[in-house]
């Protein structure tokens, strides 16, 4: 039997969004007669109209990836209605082709529709966007196609439409052999309407990335990378991080588009002037360079149009750290401050000047940040953050471990500093920040995980007749911040006060009350006493 398909019509909007870019223009209206069965499955599709031929298979096949509703076994039928999407148009046209081009022209008349898909939104108005070349031999059907040349197409577009453009067969064996052009043109959509977003592609490479410390994950990502040309000349200098007095060695790698011959001698230059020449051995691509002693700072060696730099770093180079005792002060409190300055991870004695000014003071003039230490590092310029984070002054300190990682923080340096900029004045702050709210939430979330664990054993193990009433709520509070400071962690506010119940702000309060601790309903009165209204009257 026959049915109408009334409520099940969002189910076919995939259906006709894959096949609506097969309608050129105009509207299409038919109907669709499926064959369901019991567990929702589509068995078999008929399309009630023969023409268009590329959008009725299109709809056949799409209905039969459909998976409707589970019912009976029955017949069931659909009105379908669509209209051409504003979407990128292709025109196809046949020239140097012996007899009518009408003719050849429409063996690929169906075809363009399924080539139309292949642009994207965005595709401009482009004459002979595709240029493809007709072959086809005496005695033979096949008319063969061959790409000439294209203009403002990817290249996905194009391997699209090259599949969609494919070989076609005569009706019957050619008299002669024949030589033509098929002609694709473009034309932009009619309007900039948003649409819906579609898959794009990339051309590039997928690289998983994964860090661990001492066999554990710390994470995982996708790195995109799109393919880059080879230069004509390349410089790989290994270490990129040498050390005073070692060996610096320079490989040649010539591409594709080198001309010439190599040099002979060679130069690595530092920063203050210095240079430090070597000479190739005959029919050798690396160069070998002995830095002197003194050889802080960064070195470059530059050949052949190619750049690469290796960086030295300083053994006069001084840490300095400031540390409080506390994390936050209240009025009044007395802080102690711990200066540290080492060099290389030892000791060792400097002269340092501490100034605290009061953070009222900033009404007055502005105080420095905590970027007032930045004008004493080297002005390393970069093209960017290697991996979006290393940059090349945290090579200088230190911070950056694994010979892959500061090779690519290297990569991206373009110039390094001049002497004169390396002599600097500098001012540093130190600033204690009073949070009363943020001291408080920390410390409160602590005591809150050790109540909620201590409720979650009571309802294991007390008998069923036991309830969660304040009073007993109360009695866990008290032991969890008993629990808690035994563990060495603070229970106090940002003034020293205990983190009593009454004390908490309204907010944090609700996060105690028995019914949002509680996870068994059965151990909650049925007499509901406001648990606001109870802590501030008892005081727990």
């Amino acid at each position: 039997r026959l049915k109408t398909l009334i409520p099940y019509t969002t189910l076919f909007r995939s259906l006709l969004a894959r096949c609506a870019p097969l309608l050129q223009h105009g509207s299409f209206a038919t109907r669709l007669t499926l064959d369901r069965r019991a567990d929702g499955r589509v068995v078999d599709a008929v399309v009630a109209d023969t023409e268009p031929p590329p959008l009725v298979a299109c709809l056949q096949a799409a209905a039969l990836r459909l998976r409707l509703p589970a019912g009976t076994d029955e017949l069931l039928t659909v009105q379908l209605h669509l209209n051409a999407p504003d979407l990128p148009t292709l025109a196809i046209s046949v020239e140097g082709w012996p007899g009518p081009p009408s003719e050849v022209r429409s063996l690929w008349d169906d075809q363009l529709g399924s080539a139309r898909a292949c642009l994207p939104d965005d595709q401009r108005s482009q004459t002979d966007a595709v240029v493809m070349r007709l072959r086809v031999r005496r005695g033979d059907r096949a008319v063969r196609t061959e790409t000439v040349s294209h203009t403002g197409l990817s290249a996905a577009s194009l391997r699209c439409i090259e599949a969609a453009i494919g070989d076609r067969l005569l009706d019957a064996p050619a008299g002669a052999d024949s030589l033509g052009r098929l002609r694709l043109r473009t034309r932009a959509r009619s309007s900039r309407r948003s649409t819906a977003p579609a898959p794009r592609t990339m051309l590039g490479y997928a690289l998983a990335l994964s860090a661990r410390v001492d066999g554990e994950d710390l994470g995982q990502t996708t790195l995109h990378v799109r393919p880059g040309a080879v230069p004509a000349m390349r410089l790989r200098a290994s270490p990129v991080v040498a050390t005073s007095g070692g060996t610096v060695e320079v490989e040649l790698l010539r591409g594709p588009d080198f001309v010439g011959k190599l040099a002979e001698r060679y130069r690595l230059v530092h920063a203050d002037g210095r240079a430090v020449d070597t000479k190739r051995a005959p029919d050798s691509r690396t160069l070998r360079f002995v830095l002197p002693d003194d050889a802080a700072g960064w070195w470059t060696v530059q050949a052949h149009g190619a750049t690469a730099r290796v960086f030295v770093p300083g053994s006069d180079l001084l840490d300095v750290r400031l540390t409080a005792d506390r994390p936050a002060y209240a009025p009044g409190d007395e802080a102690t401050l711990t200066v540290r300055t080492t060099r290389d991870g030892k000791g060792l004695p400097a002269a340092v000047g501490l100034i605290g000014v009061d953070e009222t003071m900033g009404q007055i003039a502005t105080l420095p940040g905590p970027d007032a230490l930045a004008a004493l590092r080297p002005t390393v310029q970069s093209a960017g953050a290697a991996f979006g984070a290393l940059e090349a002054a945290a090579l200088g300190r230190g911070l950056i471990r694994g010979e892959n990682a500061r090779e690519a923080v290297i990569l991206k340096v373009t110039g390094v500093p001049s002497p004169a900029s390396l002599d600097r004045p500098v001012t540093a702050v130190g600033r204690a920040p009073f949070d009363p709210e943020g001291l408080l939430v920390g410390r409160f979330y602590r005591v809150l995980a050790r109540h909620q664990a201590d409720v979650r054993a009571w309802e294991r193990s007390a008998p069923p007749a036991e309830q969660l009433t304040p009073a007993r709520n109360a009695a866990f509070w008290s032991a969890a911040l008993a629990a808690v400071e035994a563990d060495g962690d603070p229970v106090t506010d940002a003034f020293d006060r205990r983190l009593r119940l009454h004390r908490l702000p309204g907010d944090l309060l609700d996060l105690t009350d028995p019914r949002a601790v509680a996870t068994d309903g059965t151990r909650l009165p049925e007499d509901i006493e406001n648990w606001t209204a109870w802590v501030f009257e008892e005081k727990p």
